[in-house]
């Protein structure tokens, strides 16, 4: 017999694994994720990726180690077999945000900025996971890190209007 996953886009086995990991943290799915117009249970309205609700203010329940470890399960099964680097690093961009997000508010800010140094070298024209590190420099770094950060992405990517946005 075949997994069902196998019957599944790369996108819902992402979408899939949000859920999974969001319900273990947080005990309960996200709310998007329904009609809001319909209080009882129903058919999922959006499958929309989503950043989870990572806090500074609220430290992560669920241990460390397991929680990579889901996230490292979810990477494993929603890149597609396909060596095209760039195509599974899009598909999994939203694990990969959550993940640093993850790592960030658990003050492992050095795995936060290897996983997006990571992924900048197997994707190096992606723009969102430059945002995503510079991110990462504004909250833990200083403002000369982000600035850099930023600036070299502007400089390979001078069309960009949102990297542009960033550094104003």
């Amino acid at each position: 017999p075949t997994p069902l996953t196998s019957d599944l886009a790369p996108s819902d086995r992402v979408m899939c694994w949000l859920c999974f990991i969001n319900l273990l943290e947080f005990h309960t799915l996200p709310s998007h994720l329904w009609d809001p117009a319909n209080s009882n249970p129903g058919k999922i309205v959006c499958k929309e990726p989503f950043l989870m609700q990572w806090s500074e203010k609220r430290s992560v329940t669920t241990p460390r180690e397991s929680l990579l470890s889901h996230f490292q399960d979810a990477l494993r099964s929603c890149t597609s077999k396909s060596p095209a680097a760039q195509e599974n690093t899009q598909v999994c961009l939203p694990l990969y945000r959550n993940l640093v997000l993850m790592e960030r508010v658990s003050d492992k800010v050095s795995s936060a900025r290897g996983v997006c140094k990571r992924l900048l070298k197997a994707c190096p024209g992606s723009v969102p996971i430059c945002l995503l590190l510079a991110e990462v420099e504004a909250r833990h770094g200083t403002s000369q890190d982000t600035i850099k950060v930023l600036q070299d992405a502007a400089s390979r990517h001078g069309q960009s209007a949102e990297l542009h946005h960033a550094l104003a």
